[in-house]
């Protein structure tokens, strides 16, 4: 998706004015040592680095161009190493430092790291708390067991975001599919049952998200 939308995308194209943009084939040729230098895990990995080479930022996953170009700005505002920010952090936590550790993080599959981070984003940001469970909930659901995440962790993360005032039908519908998918690798598909029928509740009427009901209607 970013492959398609990076040359045409005006927002993306405004972004890059200010940054220099080096696509990597991990799999092939030289990428493929390169990708294993900077701890590339999965696809799309991006990337910030210093002058030296050093990593000031990263993130996996395309999240659409805005949220992209506000993670590249938010690199290029600070561009301290991440060792450099683990110590300020260390010293005086911050959002924007929470948040940019959380990323880097879950970039390099450290899923429990994640997971931290952005709760303590969300104790410092509590308008913001929909967004940053949700990014707890992938987390956890990609760490699963091996980063020793329990099924009623997950569960009680979910309670937050649907019951939180600032979550959106489209958080709801998002959350209610992580649910469906953590619940159904447990064994205990029927779980998911509430939640999803709190999102279709939530999105009813909203055209914007008929696609999203739709798969979830499917699913059920």
């Amino acid at each position: 998706m970013f492959a398609r939308a990076v040359n045409n995308d005006p927002i993306l194209k405004d972004v890059l004015r200010d940054v220099i943009l080096f696509q990597n084939n991990c799999e092939k040729g030289e990428g493929v040592q390169l990708a294993r230098k900077y701890g590339v895990s999965g696809y799309p990995t991006f990337i910030m680095v210093d002058p030296a080479g050093e990593v000031s930022s990263a993130w996996i996953g395309y999240p659409g161009p805005e949220k992209w170009a506000e993670l590249v700005r938010a690199g290029d505002r600070d561009r301290r190493t991440i060792d450099q920010k683990k110590k300020a952090y260390d010293k005086q936590p911050t959002k924007d430092l929470a948040c940019c550790l959380a990323n880097h993080a879950s970039s390099t599959y450290a899923f429990a790291d994640a997971v931290k981070y952005f709760r303590d984003a969300r104790k410092m940001d509590p308008a913001g708390a929909p967004e940053y469970t949700e990014d707890i909930l992938a987390n956890m659901y990609y760490g699963g067991d091996e980063s020793g995440f329990t099924l009623d962790q997950f569960m009680a993360e979910a309670d937050h975001i649907m019951a939180d005032a600032h979550s959106t039908p489209k958080d709801k519908i998002s959350v209610a599919t992580l649910v469906r998918g953590m619940a159904a690798d447990k064994g205990q598909a029927a779980l998911a049952a509430p939640y999803i029928a709190q999102a279709m509740t939530a999105s009813e009427g909203m055209p914007e998200l008929a696609e999203a009901r739709a798969t979830r209607t499917a699913s059920t």
